[in-house]
């Protein structure tokens, strides 16, 4: 027979931050409660925040946009303000949870990128013990009046975050068509960057670069490289045509590190050399 293990001593811990007045993201309240002990509110209700609920254990039902749904350990639910809902734990294997109240939009653009909708406001992750033990720990550091700071509980709220996308990248880039637009404008951000790779997209959009190669051509037509090389050759042209600037200061101010590789883009791309083109341009 399975003994029940709170998460923690005390069922009903909240932490307010009441002085704070960001305007895009500003948490009001961190708390954890333990429905083995706490009368749960069975009606249904609007808030005029965002509320973020992670699930620890047991189960219960959740009454939202007209539909009906029972988050259980390991899920996560995300509720808007304003829209009226109800929920409350399983009378056999009562709940508990760890929620967040937020106020500004930003969190709703966050819920929105990781795939939360009005119609899939619940999602089931395998929350790791790692990221568990942190909350575990601010909570008793607030059971035991040891300092804690608005901070750690924004700490706390992007590491849920950040955890929640690399488990589902899916949320996070929801169409191939969503990664490559990404990855173009990751690439006119920093193509003249002269220590910028395709590894440093692949990396910032979580995926390999072999498949973000193959996703590029397939949806552009165009390979990376080539893509990457006519940005960085148009802006080498203007330089050209607009300065003074030797070849050898263009090809580095363009994003190249190997001049001689410049040189040879260049001409396959143009059929003559850096000076035959300046010379070209100016009759």
């Amino acid at each position: 027979m399975n003994t029940y293990q709170s998460f923690l001593k005390t069922p009903n811990i909240v932490r307010y931050f009441i002085d704070r007045n960001e305007q895009d993201l500003s948490i009001v309240a961190i708390g954890y409660n333990d429905f083995h002990y706490l009368h749960p509110y069975p009606f249904f209700r609007t808030q005029n925040c965002y509320t973020v609920h992670i699930v620890l254990s047991g189960k219960g039902t959740l009454l939202y946009n007209g539909k009906s749904y029972e988050p259980r350990k390991n899920c996560i639910f995300i509720l808007p303000n304003d829209t009226p809902f109800c929920y409350y734990p399983d009378k056999k294997e009562p709940w508990e949870y760890i929620f967040f109240e937020i106020h500004g939009p930003l969190l709703g653009q966050y819920a929105t990128s990781l795939g939360f909708s009005p119609d899939s406001p619940v999602k089931e992750y395998l929350l790791s013990e790692k990221l568990l033990s942190q909350y575990r720990d601010f909570f008793r550091k607030t059971e035991n009046q040891l300092p804690y700071s608005y901070y750690d509980a924004v700490s706390l709220l992007f590491q849920l975050l950040s955890f929640l996308a690399e488990q589902d990248q899916d949320g996070a880039y929801e169409s191939r068509d969503n990664i490559i637009d990404k990855a173009k404008q990751f690439i006119k951000l920093k193509y003249l960057d002269y220590h910028f790779t395709i590894e440093s997209i692949a990396d910032s959009l979580h995926i390999s670069h072999a498949q973000l190669c193959r996703l590029f051509k397939k949806q552009t037509g165009q390979t990376m490289i080539s893509y990457l090389n006519d940005l960085k050759m148009a802006y080498a042209e203007k330089l050209l045509k607009e300065s003074t600037l030797t070849a050898t200061e263009i090809c580095y101010a363009a994003g190249y590190k190997d001049y001689t590789y410049f040189l040879t883009v260049f001409k396959k791309r143009h059929g003559i050399t850096t000076n035959e083109y300046r010379e070209k341009i100016k009759r």
